[in-house]
């Protein structure tokens, strides 16, 4: 079960926020398409004592076997 602060939020614009959003917008900034780097974040069971740093490598696991 993931606590309250770091489920996915989405603000108005429909982007998402916390951890998961942080993680995505790095992904973005290397390179990756939103679709490809909101598909690997949403593959990672994020946990309430993971960092974005944390989210970013498991994500990039996930991209490396696609």
């Amino acid at each position: 079960m993931i606590p309250a602060a770091f489920k996915e939020t989405v603000n108005d614009l429909g982007k998402e926020t916390g951890v998961t959003g942080e993680a995505i917008d790095a992904l973005t900034a290397l390179g990756y398409s939103p679709a490809e780097a909101g598909r690997a974040v949403r593959q990672v069971e994020v946990t309430d004592t993971m960092s974005v740093e944390d989210v970013l490598k498991a994500s990039l696991k996930h991209l490396a076997f696609i």
